[in-house]
């Protein structure tokens, strides 16, 4: 009886299919700002990519830069997110939605806070240059909504520190985002 007790007890029940995270294009008018961060493992450096993206999927401009020495993966997501930021700038975008995957990096830019944590320079530096857009948000997205912007900070080196691609983009770049938001993107 006892074993059939405990039988009962350790029904599993078959998991839940994992739906895959696509990215999803942001409204019409606005420009959506992919950033993530990439450990190169082999000196310990880490990388940033970002992504701009219109509302039909088609990518902009994409960069990536190599940091060294830099103490841990929040200040290389903020270092990321700052570039994505700058990006965004550079061309001219009104409407922009900043997308990280970093739930901590996100808490702390939407917070009126980050002045008083360790990459209290970065969050002024963003809230600062996000000031110029018409108008500007910050989204959390998972891992794998954001892995074209991971994919461009993977292409960054200690001999290729800074790349930029826009107009022509590398087919590594236009196949993954491709993949991305299941929608062939168009250059």
């Amino acid at each position: 009886m006892l074993e059939n007790m405990v039988c009962l007890g350790t029904t599993s029940r078959p998991a839940a299919p994992r739906q895959r995270v696509m990215w999803e294009k942001p409204p019409v008018g606005w420009m959506k700002v992919n950033t993530d961060a990439a450990f190169v493992s082999a000196t310990g450096d880490r990388a940033g990519g970002a992504v701009v993206r219109n509302s039909q999927g088609e990518i902009v401009k994409a960069t990536a830069n190599f940091y060294k020495h830099l103490p841990d993966v929040l200040t290389s997501e903020a270092l990321a997110a700052r570039d994505g930021v700058m990006l965004a700038q550079e061309l001219g975008v009104e409407q922009v939605i900043l997308e990280l995957d970093n739930s901590t990096l996100v808490t702390l830019l939407r917070s009126e806070d980050g002045g008083h944590c360790a990459i209290a320079g970065l969050w002024q530096e963003i809230r600062e240059r996000s000031r110029v857009f018409g108008s500007y948000q910050i989204s959390f997205v998972k891992r794998e909504g954001n892995a074209v912007a991971h994919l461009c900070a993977s292409k960054a080196s200690a001999s290729s520190p800074l790349l930029s691609w826009s107009g022509c983009f590398p087919i590594w770049l236009m196949e993954a985002a491709s993949k991305d938001c299941n929608n062939p993107v168009l250059e």
